[in-house]
């Protein structure tokens, strides 16, 4: 059993690279498992390259025409989503996917309403979602309305009526939706969204689900509003079939480049041997032992490091969210003067670390990006769809599609390239077998002479193990005690 944490959110736009890495970083904080993210503002046929070391698996509804609307669900790596189906509007406007968590059926939906006519809007797309729903039905999204304008907006005017209200939560009803928060904090006011030009906040953004789930459903909250104009809500659900995961420590060589937290681990480790190897013990059990307490000196360094970055980033959205529940009550320009500088302040810590990334990005590329590794594995892999051969002409002229025609084609080509055929005989085997060594007798191929040979085949010396430690390559962790090569170095 295991819980999951669903996040839903009107980006306004993810384009500009430096506005993704802002928005990934929030989700990330967050621990968002599931993101719905709505306005995303992709463009059909024109999808920015989206990393995969968090969230695995991304679907898109994009809008064809311009770079507007766009409903996008990401999936954290570590999630066992299995999709089986999906539907997506052509206008943007919303996103089913069906599938299992672990062996639990689940229905994942993302909404973004127009701006008007949303209650005929969300009653078609209601009705699609209740006859394409399996299992659990999560639906995250912008209504642009409010169902209960009294309590979810802080200006009690509203355009839509009461009968049109009624109509839309009777398909909320038909589908077996309930908004998670409202049930969780039925007399509370609390909004997603402000408005700088009727100067009013409302709650637009919700997450909805069946109502026999609400027992599984561990915490729902609205976070505070930046990066984007909206507030990001979660949800955490409770999913019994899903397992507990399993992290793997590793180093993060980011530490050890300061001169002064080097210097501490290594007056941590010369005490370490000063007092052990004294001959008592073993130098295996000594080796391996200190492996344990370099570990337990780096996470303590780690986690006081992290502690210091997190907590100005979490004093910085505390000041917001005390700024937010202010201005909420009383609209006055001096709360909404400190509001705006100190969602700046938080822009900035924000921008620090997506440079960092940025840059780090671009010298992995740089390094690594022409190299036969585990990055280039990675471009080859999202670049497979773009080279991937759909149809071949035969010799006849027709037109093959599928795939095992295709493929008989090219073994036939490159067999008659080399000519090798499946009905050769012993006799034309050997006589092909001494042409090929024939040839490579002319070629004045390298050799070792019997000194490299006894080089080769004798003990490993401290200085061979030093070099091939200096020329691996960064980042790698030789063994499973998560200690990378810089470490040893």
């Amino acid at each position: 059993m295991s819980t999951v944490n669903v996040v839903s959110r009107n980006v306004r736009g993810l384009n500009s690279p430096t506005k993704r890495s802002r928005i990934f970083q929030t989700l990330r904080s967050l621990h968002a498992e599931i993101a719905i993210l709505q306005e995303t503002h992709f463009k059909m046929g024109k999808l920015p390259t989206l990393q995969k070391t968090y969230f695995s698996q991304w679907f898109h509804s994009c809008f064809s025409a311009t770079k507007t609307r766009g409903v996008t669900i990401a999936i954290k790596k570590s999630l066992p989503f299995a999709i089986s189906s999906s539907l997506a509007d052509t206008e943007g406007r919303y996103l089913f996917l069906k599938g299992h968590i672990a062996n639990t059926p689940v229905t994942i939906a993302g909404l973004y309403s127009p701006n008007t006519g949303q209650v005929p809007w969300l009653n078609k797309a209601l009705a699609r979602l209740e006859s394409f729903q399996d299992g659990i039905c999560i639906v995250g999204g912008d209504l642009n309305i409010t169902l209960d304008p009294v309590l979810d907006s802080s200006n009690p005017n509203h355009a839509v009526s009461y009968r049109s209200l009624r109509a839309l939560k009777l398909a909320l009803s038909s589908c077996k939706l309930l908004d998670v928060w409202r049930a969780l904090h039925p007399n509370d006011r609390d909004y997603t969204y402000y408005s700088e030009a009727h100067n009013s906040y409302q709650r637009l953004d919700s997450i909805f689900l069946s109502p026999t789930h609400l027992q599984d459903v561990a915490k729902s909250s609205i976070h505070t509003i930046a990066v984007s104009d909206h507030a990001p809500v979660s949800l955490a659900l409770v999913i019994r079939s899903l397992p507990t995961s399993e992290c793997l420590w590793r180093l993060n060589e980011t530490v050890l480049q300061l001169p002064e937290h080097a210097q501490k681990i290594t007056d941590s480790l010369r005490d370490y041997f000063a007092r052990n190897a004294n001959g008592e013990i073993s130098a295996t059990m000594v080796w391996e032992a200190h492996k344990s307490v370099v570990r337990g000196e780096l996470i303590s360094l780690c986690t006081h490091l992290k502690r210091q970055r997190t907590k100005e980033l979490n004093d910085t959205l505390k000041r917001i969210e005390t700024l937010e529940r202010l201005h909420k009550r009383s609209l006055a320009v001096s709360s909404k003067v400190d509001l705006v500088a100190q969602r700046e302040h938080l822009l900035d810590l924000l921008n620090m670390k997506a440079s960092k990334a940025y840059m780090h990005t671009k010298h992995k590329l740089y390094t690594h990006g022409n190299k036969g590794s585990k990055l280039m594995a990675q471009l080859a892999k999202s670049a497979r769809e773009q080279t991937f051969i759909k149809s071949i002409r035969l010799p006849d002229g027709r037109c093959a599609t599928d795939t095992p025609t295709i493929a008989k084609q090219f073994s036939d080509f490159y067999a008659a390239l080399y000519n090798l055929r499946a009905d050769e005989s012993a006799s034309d085997l050997a006589f092909r077998r001494q042409e090929i060594e024939t040839f490579l007798q002319t070629l004045s191929l390298p050799s070792l002479d019997s000194t490299q040979i006894a080089q080769l085949s004798g003990p490993l010396t401290l200085a061979e193990l030093q070099k091939a430690l200096k020329e691996s390559p960064k980042g790698k962790s030789p063994g499973p005690d998560g200690l990378t090569i810089s470490y040893y170095v």
